[in-house]
Parts: C-alpha cells; sequence; structure tokens
C-alpha cells in the first residue's frame, strides 16, 4: 500500500486523473503509473465489495495523487574553484532539465575546501511526468496539475532541498535547492484555465479584490478565482506556493518586498496595460510603493511620471533627472513643467527618501528652491516704468481672464494645452461694468455694458 496511489472509479478521489494522465505519457512513463494505480472498487479481482474502504486504504498509505521517486545518492568530485555538480542525470530525468538545474543551484555551493574531494549527492526526489508537459493535452496538463496541488500535502518535508555530503575526512554536508523545487519553480505545470506562466510569475490576488473585476489585473496573471479561493482556505497549500514562486497581492498594512512593483513595471514595458485601465494602474503603483519594506530590496526598475497620463521606466541607474515627489507644492510644479517624476504618494515618498537617496541618484523635490524667471531674469515683482496691474485698467479683467487660461491650460504658456486654450478665447468680448443695479420685472432689459 505505501507505493500505490487511486486509480479511477475511487469516488471522492482524483484516480480518474491519474488515469487521464497515465493515458498521455510515454508509453513506458504511462505504464509505470498506472502499474501504482488500485484498480476500480468494482474490479472483480477484489472478491468483496470495497467502494467504501477508500479512506481505510489512505490511512494504510495509499496517495491521493502522485507520488515521488526517490532517486540513488551520487558520489562526484568537487573543489572550491571547480564547484560543477553531478553530470550524468537520474533516471527518468532529460539532461536539459538536469543541466538547468545545475547551472541555477551553482551559487548556492560553497566548499569550505579548496582541494578537490570526493563529495555525495543525496535525497533527490523526481517527479517523471513533469518534465513530459509539451507532449500533454490540455485536459493532460489540467490532470498534472490538480494531482501536483493535491500532493503537495502528502509529500511531507525534505523535498525542497538535497544534501551534498563530504565522504571522506572532516565532517562536511550542506543543503541546496533541490531539482524538483527548482522545475516546480520554473516550469508552467499550473493550469487553472488562465495564464500559462511558471508560477514565479503568478499572482494570487485576494478574492476580496478579484471578484467581479478580474480584468483590473490581468497584468499581473492572477490565479482564477476558484483556485484563490482553496488557497485561502488550505493554509498549507498556500504556503508551498508560495515557497515555489507564487507572488501574493498586499493588503492591508501588510510589506513586501520590490517583486509588485518589478511586476507591474514589466507589465508597463510589456504593453499589457489598456488605455481605459491607466487610472487604475496608477493606483496599483502607489499601493505597491505604500506595501514596500525597504529593508526587503529596492525594485529594479522604476516607473516615472513624464507627462499627463505618460509613464516611463528606469533602471535605478538612470534616476539622475528624476525627482522624488516628497514636497506636494514642489512636486505638483515640477508635474505642470513636466519633469520626471517618481509615481508615488508624497507621504511613502517621505518615508522612502532616504533609502531610495542611499541607493539611487534621485533628486528630492522638497530640496528645490522655487523662483520665478522673465526672460531669464528673476522676478522682482516690480517692472520700472509701468505702474502695477491694480492701477490700470486692466485689473478688472485680465487676472480673471489669465487665471481662467491657466487653470484650464496648465502652467506652461508655450505648452500646446496652453496655446489652445489661449486661442479659444479670442473670439470673446470683454466687458467692463462701473456698477449693476436690479429691474423690476416691467422694466426694459437693460444694455450691455460698453466695451
Amino acid at each position: 500500500m505505501n507505493t500505490a496511489v487511486f486509480g479511477s472509479g475511487w469516488p471522492g478521489r482524483l484516480g480518474d486523473r491519474v488515469r487521464a494522465l497515465a493515458d498521455e505519457l510515454p508509453d513506458e512513463a504511462g505504464r509505470r503509473l498506472q502499474q501504482t494505480a488500485l484498480v476500480p472498487p468494482h474490479d472483480s479481482r477484489w472478491g468483496t465489495v470495497v467502494e467504501d474502504r477508500g479512506e481505510l486504504f489512505a490511512r494504510a498509505g495509499v496517495f491521493d495523487g502522485l507520488r515521488l521517486q526517490p532517486a540513488p545518492a551520487t558520489r562526484f568530485g568537487m573543489s572550491r574553484g571547480d564547484r560543477r555538480l553531478p553530470n550524468e542525470p537520474p533516471a527518468t530525468t532529460p539532461r536539459t532539465a538536469w543541466d538547468d538545474w545545475r547551472t541555477a543551484v551553482r551559487d548556492e555551493v560553497v566548499p569550505e575546501f579548496v582541494g578537490q574531494f570526493a563529495y555525495t549527492l543525496s535525497g533527490v526526489q523526481l517527479l517523471p511526468a513533469i518534465h513530459h508537459l509539451a507532449k500533454l493535452s490540455a485536459p493532460g496538463k489540467r490532470a498534472l496539475s490538480d494531482l501536483v496541488l493535491v500532493s503537495f500535502a502528502q509529500w511531507g518535508a525534505g523535498w525542497e532541498s538535497v544534501t551534498i555530503t563530504k565522504v571522506a575526512g572532516t565532517r562536511w554536508r550542506t543543503t541546496i535547492t533541490s531539482p524538483l523545487k527548482h522545475w516546480l519553480t520554473t516550469l508552467s505545470w499550473l493550469k487553472d484555465g488562465s495564464a500559462d506562466v511558471p508560477l514565479r510569475r503568478r499572482w494570487l490576488v485576494p478574492e476580496s479584490l478579484l471578484r467581479g473585476q478580474r480584468e483590473r489585473y490581468a497584468h499581473l496573471d492572477p490565479l482564477s478565482l476558484e483556485l484563490a479561493r482553496r488557497l485561502a482556505a488550505e493554509a498549507g497549500l498556500q504556503s508551498t506556493a508560495a515557497s515555489l514562486g507564487l507572488n501574493v497581492y498586499p493588503t492591508e498594512d501588510e510589506k513586501t518586498g520590490p517583486e509588485l512593483l518589478d511586476t507591474l513595471a514589466a507589465a508597463w514595458n510589456g504593453r499589457r496595460v489598456p488605455a481605459g485601465r491607466f487610472d487604475v494602474f496608477l493606483g496599483q503603483v502607489r499601493d505597491a510603493w505604500r506595501h514596500l519594506d525597504s529593508d526587503k530590496g529596492l525594485p529594479g526598475t522604476f516607473l516615472v511620471r513624464s507627462g499627463q497620463r505618460k509613464l516611463s521606466t528606469r533602471a535605478d541607474g538612470e534616476l539622475a533627472d528624476v525627482f522624488l515627489p516628497d514636497d506636494r507644492g514642489r512636486a505638483r510644479s515640477l508635474q505642470e513643467y513636466g519633469k520626471p517624476i517618481l509615481e508615488m504618494k508624497v507621504s511613502d515618498a517621505r518615508r522612502m527618501a532616504a533609502a531610495l537617496c542611499a541607493a539611487t541618484r534621485i533628486n528630492r523635490a522638497s530640496m528645490l528652491e522655487e523662483r520665478f524667471l522673465i526672460d531669464g531674469d528673476p522676478w522682482t515683482k516690480r517692472v520700472d516704468g509701468l505702474p502695477p496691474l491694480d492701477e490700470t485698467r486692466y485689473a478688472r479683467w485680465l487676472p480673471v481672464t489669465l487665471l481662467t487660461i491657466q487653470a484650464h491650460g496648465g502652467y506652461q504658456p508655450d505648452g500646446r494645452r496652453y496655446i489652445a486654450v489661449a486661442r479659444s478665447g479670442r473670439p470673446a468680448s470683454t466687458y467692463s461694468c462701473l456698477g449693476m443695479r436690479p429691474h423690476s420685472r416691467r422694466a426694459e432689459r437693460g444694455r450691455p455694458c460698453p466695451r
């Protein structure tokens, strides 16, 4: 029983998915999987009624899912300058998959000894079906996905790491990421009817945010609502998925690393944000900064506002001309003049100022001194030879007109919007009234004020 899995026909079990997967695997792999599956409970070979004994069989060790296959320990030579893991892959493992793991974990292996010594690699657990994803149909992939999800809780501890041990002499050992964990992190095995990307690029968005508005998070490749509910109900499953790279969207006062900001920047670069969701996207960027804990790192790519409804991305070494909006008034002026500003709230800019200024060459808006120039010279609030505006006949209408143009056209007199608004007012007539008085209903209508 401790090598068996439930096969097709067992009520409340995933045996039908085992059969569906086995039918699509290559001959030898499919045959091995079928050999471990219990025959249906109505099969005459049982000799008695066993349909109601599924729970008993489970307690006896029968798996509802897929069992891992242990690989034998492997002996190899290694030195501090030549940290090559065993070259030959275990049986059922493609060389390309094995080499991909060896490359990925190379920096995790740091022997204490300079010379060449013998070591063993042990604790390797295999899941052969994971290497046949490309050959499976959509139903076959979904069967594999369901079986892996239900198997996590039954695999027990230890499969996420492997052990390297020095064979002789001074004792030494270390643990590194296992091949299985690496493959489950990097391969697109999770199928829930949505994105076909590796788990480390998927996001668990809480049901409260996802329900009825999934399109708002489409650029994050979120899990389906059904799977999000399942992970919320099974803490152990969510924890395992997170250890394999699944990203969790932060809520309330949770603090996270830079993963969300990096993902949002990649989505913008990949043109995955429709114009109609620009404001929603901005809200997500600002929320991501609110949840960022700088002790967990800063993003590698920054979203910068460069104009009205315009964003661009900058690497951390490209922020020398970008401003941190840690002062509301200065940030508003910078925005009016089209200066690049890091997209975030003022409160978060103040909180993150020390970390950002230490790691990048970004400029703090609060350190700016605002000066007004007229033809390149500082404005002294006086113009020699001319009377103050409030002593001229323009005082009644010119300020209102200019403020109206500025309100609708912005602060840049040479900007397109400002010029368009100013031109639209040319056909208008301006009247100067010295006073107003009420008229009774029977009185004639007053004539317009003289120009």
